[in-house]
This record gives structure tokens, C-alpha cells and sequence, in this order.
């Protein structure tokens, strides 16, 4: 019973361990109508790429809202048209709704689904309308002036990489607290000898030295 405990112990440790760090992207895709620099396109795909920190998420009082605010580095890949670049961007969370914007919402879907996202986590797909298509209008951007007339239903989905997921990271622990069980309990004798068997398979096939 001591083992189990123990095991036990192990695996609410990992799991209530605070996620690391990580990079996580944040996309957004769809099709589009609307003006760059004044030439027009129509149902262009898009793809809008943010690439935030797990670490920067928190509760956000200029947005109300669940988010990360000040990303460098996003995109908008808009096909036949060219990359737009985005100085710096925010990306948000509020009940069923999660979006990203500059100085206003520029898309913001809503789906039952995103109800208690945290944005630090693997996401998605989940799609809607874009909410805030009335505000994507007069952008300015490096391709000029950017607006959006219609859209698609838009896809959101994130993606963590690098650390592992909660469960993952506590059958880890759970298999190192194993392997020390198992030196523990693979001492030598008094005379040299291994108490309990040196193989791993002779573990396998004798649970008893599981007994406390």
C-alpha cells in the first residue's frame, strides 16, 4: 500500500505542477473580400499567424479580458495579395469569444466551445463568423490600407510546442518514482547477493516485491 501511496502522490504532484513557459501560435484562417492600397480582391484565403508566451498570459483590465497584449510579429498572409505586418497585436478571450486585434477587434469568432480556454494550451479547430468584421476597415499596414467587406466562417486552433501535457509530464514523474522504488527495493544482501532479483523480468513476473 506504502508503493501505491506513493505513486499516488507523484502523479497529483505533476499534475497540479503550473505549465513551463512555452511558445504557443495562435492562427486564424479564412477566406475574404475587401481592398489593399485600394485594389480590390475577392475570396482570397487568409491566414493571420501569432506566436505568443504561455508565461504572458493573464487576465488583461485594457481588454477586460483573458490575453497577451503588445505581440510583435504577427501575420496576414492574404493569397494574390501579400503579407501583411503587424507591429504589435493582442489576443483575447472573454466567455465563448476569442480574437485578435491592433487598436480594435479585427476577428473575433464565437463558439461554445472556447468557454474556459485558458490560450496556454494545444486548441481547435473551432469556427464562426468573424464578430468584428464592421471594425476591419481603414487599417493601415505595409501594403496600405487595408478592408475587409466580407469573410468566411473563420477557423481558429493553437498550438504549444515544446512541453509536455499535464498527464504526459505525470506518467514521467510516476515512472522515475517507479525506477527508485525499484532500486530501493533491489539492495544487495548481507552476502553479496541481490535480495530480490536483478532483472527486470523477474520483477515482471514476481509482482510480490510490489508488497509493502
Amino acid at each position: 500500500m506504502k508503493v501505491f501511496a506513493t505513486l499516488a502522490t507523484l502523479w497529483l504532484s505533476a499534475m497540479q505542477a503550473p505549465l513551463a513557459a512555452a511558445p504557443i501560435s495562435y492562427t486564424f484562417t479564412g477566406t475574404g473580400t475587401g481592398t489593399a492600397a485600394g485594389t480590390p480582391f475577392t475570396n482570397s484565403a487568409f491566414t493571420v499567424s501569432i506566436t505568443g508566451n504561455t508565461s504572458d498570459v493573464a487576465f488583461q483590465p485594457s481588454l477586460a479580458a483573458l490575453g497577451i497584449i503588445n505581440i510583435p510579429g504577427a501575420t496576414m498572409s492574404i493569397a494574390g495579395v501579400g503579407t501583411v505586418n503587424f507591429a504589435s497585436v493582442f489576443v483575447y478571450r472573454t466567455g465563448p469569444e476569442v480574437g485578435f486585434g491592433t487598436d480594435r477587434n479585427l476577428v473575433s469568432i464565437q463558439n461554445g466551445a472556447v468557454s474556459g480556454y485558458g490560450l496556454v494550451t494545444s486548441f481547435g479547430p473551432a469556427s464562426s463568423a468573424n464578430s468584428s468584421l464592421s471594425q476591419f476597415v481603414n487599417i493601415p499596414t505595409n501594403l496600405g490600407i487595408l478592408t475587409y467587406s466580407s469573410m468566411s466562417t473563420v477557423t481558429f486552433q493553437a498550438s504549444v510546442s515544446g512541453v509536455p501535457e499535464p498527464a504526459s509530464g505525470g506518467m514521467l514523474l510516476i515512472g522515475a518514482g517507479l525506477l527508485g522504488l525499484c532500486q530501493n527495493r533491489w539492495k544487495p544482501g548481507r552476502d553479496g547477493s541481490r535480495s530480490r532479483g536483478a532483472l527486470v523480468s523477474n520483477a515482471m513476473t514476481n509482482p510480490r516485491w510490489l508488497s509493502p
